[in-house]
């Protein structure tokens, strides 16, 4: 993160201050921990650029965020992957983004607790590639089909308006599944490193999905140790419906297990070798499968003190992407 970022986390850049008055003494910026590692000539010099560059304004001897600082905060947002993809690309219905942006809520502190009001002028900031006559056409549309509406008491003379039970209906029914954003991340939440979900079919489907969409709120919560031992249970999952389907191959193959015993009772490694040796996956396949399922097994205390390894961000994706590759192979082997 540099400077002018790290600045930028400042809560007088929030969109939600779009039609504010307060302002902020330099002091108060320096505050923030992100600006730390940052020496004060630095800072007091980055700040002198923002004011000379419209992103700032001075009042006496406080500073306040323009529109296009906020701007320019949201965009600096959206290009570092810290918003959610549909954010991002701004091309899906704009009433449905407006509905999933006054689902959000990005005030700080108390306020983040005892307002739910939404600053209607701060859609302009967050769908800044828009124009101002798609959105206002949009929040026209969600008023006069009631899915929002104003404030009745409205002690800040701004446009803020909240969400009907119609619109809270719409949200959590409709929007959340066709803009792809599962609970508790909203639409101002960063995806981590998103991979796309895999196409589950079979008897298996209903709770393969259930098991993606847990292993993904583990990696949205940062557990990510959680999240590959989801990842490897969905690749267990997936092995012993393609197996079922070819049963009379996986018990002759010579991986498996001597004892002849139900194919979901098998261990991990021996679903892995005999799905290899039977054809529905290849050695490149079989060795990430092999890779994700040692990962998994550091659920178990002993082996992962024993071998001191601890997942993290980039594991967590790669077991994502693995169990993927391997569904897209079996389906397009088994459907």
């Amino acid at each position: 993160m540099n400077l002018r970022e790290s600045i930028f986390c400042h809560e007088m850049f929030l969109a939600s201050n779009v039609s504010s008055s307060c302002s902020y003494g330099s002091s108060h910026i320096r505050q923030i921990e992100e600006t730390w590692d940052f020496e004060d000539d630095e800072f007091y010099d980055e700040i002198k650029s923002l004011e000379m560059e419209g992103l700032i304004k001075k009042d006496g001897e406080y500073f306040q965020a323009t529109k296009q600082g906020l701007i320019a905060r949201e965009k600096s947002y959206q290009e570092r992957g810290l918003r959610h993809p549909v954010l991002q690309a701004q091309v899906d219905s704009v009433s449905d983004l407006i509905i999933a942006l006054m689902s959000s809520n990005e005030r700080m502190g108390f306020e983040a607790l005892e307002y739910t009001e939404f600053e209607l002028d701060a859609v302009n900031i967050y769908l800044w590639k828009l124009s101002t006559e798609e959105i206002d056409s949009a929040v026209n549309y969600l008023l006069d089909n009631q899915f929002i509406e104003k404030e009745a008491f409205d002690f800040y003379n701004g446009n803020y308006h909240h969400l009907t039970a119609k619109g809270r209906r719409y949200y959590a029914k409709t929007v959340t599944e066709l803009l792809n954003i599962s609970s508790p991340r909203t639409i101002l939440s960063a995806v981590p490193d998103y991979v796309e979900p895999p196409v589950f079919t079979g008897d298996y489907a209903e709770n393969l999905v259930y098991r993606w969409n847990e292993a993904e709120k583990c990696r949205d919560a940062e557990a990510w140790l959680s999240a590959t031992t989801m990842y490897g249970s969905i690749l267990e999952t997936v092995l012993i419906s393609v197996l079922q389907k070819r049963e009379e191959d996986a018990y002759a193959s010579s991986y498996s297990p001597k004892r002849k015993i139900s194919i979901e009772r098998w261990r991990l490694d021996d679903m892995l070798k005999v799905a290899n040796c039977i054809g529905i996956i290849d050695n490149t396949l079989a060795g990430y499968g092999n890779v994700l399922r040692d990962a998994r097994n550091l659920i178990h205390p002993s082996k992962q003190i024993k071998e001191a390894s601890y997942p993290d961000k980039e594991s967590a994706k790669i077991a994502a992407e693995v169990v993927r590759a391997i569904v897209a192979k079996t389906t397009q082997l088994y459907v």
